[in-house]
């Protein structure tokens, strides 16, 4: 099965969950400099309509990136178990950054679960592979 973000079926594990937080953390970071620097420019040009559409923006962009935070804590929920509802508990401001930072270090379960196969067992199965690639070379 291929891995499809707005999807909401299968699991991810701790590191693709971190890679995206990263990346998320960083375009957010990048376009709110973006917004805010435009916003100071136009403030001392006194075009406040075009201010009015930066500000816009720049909320869009916060919901935007709290919508793909959520849709990719919800696969992180079904990886250890959990139901993957509590994922909305990642949109609210102040309980996001704990809520992301247990989900960063939680363990994924060992079980297969009925949302999609094990992925631990999975991964030892790729690097016995390899191991076995490498010794027959």
């Amino acid at each position: 099965m291929e891995f499809s973000l707005f999807l909401l079926e299968g699991r991810v594990g701790r590191r693709k969950y971190g890679t995206f937080i990263l990346c998320f953390l960083g375009g957010f970071l990048l376009l709110n400099l973006i917004f805010n620097l435009g916003i100071n420019i136009v403030s001392n040009i006194n075009y406040d309509s075009i201010g009015v559409f930066l500000l816009a923006g720049k909320f869009t962009l916060k919901i935007l990136l709290n919508i793909l935070l959520v849709l990719i804590s919800y696969k992180r929920f079904l990886d250890i178990n959990y139901n993957g509802f509590y994922s909305i508990i990642c949109a609210i401001p102040y309980i996001q950054i704990p809520a992301i930072l247990l989900l960063l270090f939680l363990k994924g379960s060992s079980e297969e679960n009925k949302r999609n196969s094990n992925l631990l067992k999975r991964d030892i199965k790729k690097q016995e592979e390899i191991a076995t690639d490498i010794y027959d070379k």
